[in-house]
């Protein structure tokens, strides 16, 4: 399964790095600075959970992607917009697209670019920052990443509340 984080910082990095080290397929869409660090450095995540540091595939090209099983939206809201027409080659007949920011407008802005089907709500539960480019910590308890799938009847919210386990170990 083929996971697409956009958004390197502290929430995309955290369970994007989390799935890498757990031995999935993430591929991280980010731009500037932390595109650089993360095709030089990999990601490093400093957790109480535990530290990580592996080497990820990263692009500023969603086209080089292809479709993807899961994408993970993780830009700040003011992002979105510009965002939004970038998702097209990542979405196939079966992707999730898992919005993870603040406000309840987020789904419906990135249904109305992908398609209501393809929308399964998500809420991130973490205290994380980007602490330099490609460097997440990670402070507080323990993070979550959980779809809305009681929402629809959807097969893709159904499929995303199984998602792999982002936990260590």
């Amino acid at each position: 399964m083929k996971t697409v984080v956009i958004g390197a910082g502290g929430v995309g990095g955290y369970f994007g790095g989390r799935l890498a080290a757990a031995g999935h397929d993430v591929r991280f869409v980010a731009r500037g600075a932390r595109l650089e660090a993360l095709r030089r450095d990999g990601l490093t995540v400093r957790s109480p959970a535990g530290d990580l540091s592996l080497p990820v595939h990263a692009t500023d090209d969603p086209g080089e992607i292809g479709e993807a099983d899961y994408v993970l939206v993780c830009v700040k809201t003011r992002q979105l917009p510009a965002v939004l027409g970038t998702l097209a080659p990542l979405i196939g007949p079966d992707t999730a697209v898992l919005p993870l920011q603040n406000g309840v407008e987020a789904p419906a802005e990135v249904a109305a670019a992908v398609g209501r089907e393809a929308v399964v709500p998500g809420i991130a539960k973490i205290i994380a920052f980007l602490d330099g480019p490609g460097r997440i910590r990670h402070v507080g308890g323990a993070g979550s990443l959980t779809s809305v799938s009681g929402t629809t009847r959807r097969p893709r919210a159904s499929r995303a509340s199984r998602t792999p386990s982002t936990r260590p170990g």
